[in-house]
């Protein structure tokens, strides 16, 4: 999976603040709860326990991608032709404006920033293409006109 060292970084981050503090005080908040007799009725109980149980799928999904991630720096990005970590400007075949399109890993993507996944639609259609070639996607036929380093 790809990613930015910022976002690896706020990645890390993330998953300490949930094992050493979120996670802890989610257990004792359930602890504190069954302290107090009869969890079938108990609210307290239930949601500390649905809290945990998100908190600890969390952790685990971010333990998962932090072990598949491949760090990219998309200054050292050969823009021959489109890869993870370039912007591609493309020119619509029916005449319009030219659109840019990042391409990044998926904690990166802001479609309405013109990001996007390296798993989406619109970056597999444009992985491996170089200036002047043709793709379809998102109902149009677009051009590449340049291939940069996202920025």
């Amino acid at each position: 999976m790809p990613a930015l060292a910022s976002t690896v970084t706020r990645l890390q981050e993330e998953l300490r603040n949930l094992l050493e503090k979120e996670i802890p005080a989610t257990l004792r908040a359930i602890q504190e709860a069954r302290s107090h007799g009869d969890l079938t009725e108990n609210f307290e109980y239930h949601a500390a326990r649905a809290r945990q149980e998100y908190l600890s799928a969390r952790a685990s999904d971010l333990q998962g991608d932090l072990g598949r991630v491949r760090v990219i720096d998309p200054a050292t990005v050969d823009t021959s032709r489109v890869r993870v970590g370039a912007r591609v400007w493309l020119e619509p075949r029916a005449g319009g404006a030219r659109r840019a399109v990042t391409i990044l890993g998926p904690y990166e993507a802001d479609p309405e920033k013109g990001i996007v996944s390296h798993g989406s639609e619109a970056a597999q259609a444009l992985l491996e293409k170089t200036p002047g070639e043709t793709v379809r996607f998102d109902g149009g036929t677009w051009t590449v006109a340049a291939v940069e380093r996202a920025g």
